[in-house]
């Protein structure tokens, strides 16, 4: 294990300073496929796990080490995981998600493993994921940033998605996201009020309320007409308008709710739903 840690502690400072020769460049590449290729599943997760945990790895290191874990495992060999291993991996990832203080690539590229990981298994074989999401959401902004993060990706997964193995579960995922908006659009259009207040009354970013916002565009290809309504999602957007700051999301929330955008698979799912639930 320590030397498989030593290998990409160096391998992330090498990419990260750029002053690496081609050839040792060359050579990190080769040993990072072949660690990739070669390794235990559950020393690809373990070796993440420990980095990401860890003191003093790079982030160059921690997206290295994120790459091995989506790409040597779960894009791979996740589905031939035994119960027991794929649970402790889920546990571990939950427990980076709550941790504060990630930079903004680490925290974006954690929130992809999330949604990797959930277009394989959830809802039947972690049906908790939405419910734990939100949890860590509400628990302080780095983790509402995530989690955003986390459902957006989940999201734009299922719609844009070239994988066989997503493809083949995009109707379960997508009925799942369905039943599941009673649940996350409460925290997603609480979170944005609230930071939309926030942006009213004192001098605020608007990273936030944009990460709420990306996560709502990415939902309401999934969202029946009278959902959208139902949390004001169609008036909020239109009010966003007169920010030039959100503007942009605001738009893009719009343009598929009038169904402009979207797959037509989605808007065809969208209205049977909506005929389903009346």
């Amino acid at each position: 294990m320590e030397e498989y840690l030593a290998r990409i502690a160096e391998a992330g400072s090498l990419l990260e300073s750029g002053t690496g020769e081609e050839h040792v460049l060359k050579q990190i590449q080769d040993y990072l496929e072949s660690l990739k290729q070669d390794a235990s599943p559950q020393l690809l997760i373990s070796l993440a796990v420990e980095i990401l945990n860890g003191e003093g790895f790079s982030d160059a290191a921690k997206l290295i080490a994120m790459h091995l874990w989506r790409d040597g495992v779960i894009k791979t060999r996740w589905q031939t995981l035994d119960e027991h291993t794929a649970s402790v991996a889920k546990t571990q990832l939950l427990k980076l998600l709550r941790k504060p203080g990630w930079r903004r690539n680490v925290a974006e590229t954690l929130a992809l493993v999330a949604a990797d990981i959930a277009v394989r298994d959830w809802p039947q074989r972690w049906p908790t994921f939405i419910d734990e999401l939100v949890e860590i959401g509400c628990s302080g902004d780095d983790q509402a940033k995530i989690a955003c993060a986390a459902i957006r990706f989940l999201g734009d997964e299922v719609v844009n998605s070239q994988e066989t193995i997503v493809a083949s579960r995009k109707q379960k995922i997508s009925a799942a996201i369905v039943v599941s908006l009673q649940i996350i659009f409460p925290f997603l259009c609480g979170l944005a009020t609230q930071e939309y207040t926030k942006r009213q009354t004192e001098q605020h970013d608007a990273d936030l309320l944009l990460a709420a916002l990306s996560a709502i565009e990415a939902l309401v290809n999934f969202s029946p007409l009278r959902v959208v309504f139902e949390f004001n999602v169609f008036d909020a957007c239109v009010h966003l308008l007169a920010d030039e700051e959100l503007r942009g999301s605001a738009l893009d929330c719009l343009d598929i709710i009038v169904s402009t955008r979207g797959t037509p698979e989605m808007r065809e799912f969208s209205l049977l739903s909506t005929n389903l639930n009346q």
